[in-house]
């Protein structure tokens, strides 16, 4: 399945450089340092990651550096607050994609850790069952 889902993305990667306008345009400092805080927040394994499917954003929360991250498909653009600043960062094309992207899939590796740890404890549970059963 991971090796579908790199496939695809290569092959979507090459449409894109082939089609997008956008990869000439220059990615602002503002945007180039936007997308290095939310690819270190998303690659910290104690940062909580969330996403809501009804509003189209993402939040990454990080309890020990005191920050939140929220990034938001309407408009593209990522937010970064603490308790001191709060900046609005708009995203253009591929930079918004490359991190939504991240992040969608560091949520499902999440999900797919957690989901498998809990049906590894059934297998368990239904393997004794099975045993005392057939024991009777």
């Amino acid at each position: 399945m991971a090796k579908i889902r790199t496939m695809l993305k290569s092959i979507k990667i090459k449409i894109i450089k082939t089609f997008d306008p956008n990869l000439r345009r220059k990615i602002s400092e503002d945007e180039r340092y936007a997308m290095v805080i939310a690819r270190k927040m998303i690659s910290d394994k104690n940062c909580d990651l969330l996403a809501n499917p009804y509003n189209g954003k993402m939040y990454a929360r990080s309890d020990e550096k005191g920050v939140l991250l929220v990034l938001s498909s309407n408009p593209e653009e990522v937010t970064i607050i603490n308790h001191v600043y709060c900046y609005n960062v708009k995203l253009k094309g591929r930079s918004y994609n490359s991190i939504s992207e991240e992040m969608e899939m560091e949520i499902d590796r999440r999900r797919e850790k957690m989901e498998s740890e809990y049906r590894k404890n059934i297998q368990h549970s239904l393997k004794s069952i099975a045993n005392r059963i057939s024991n009777d």
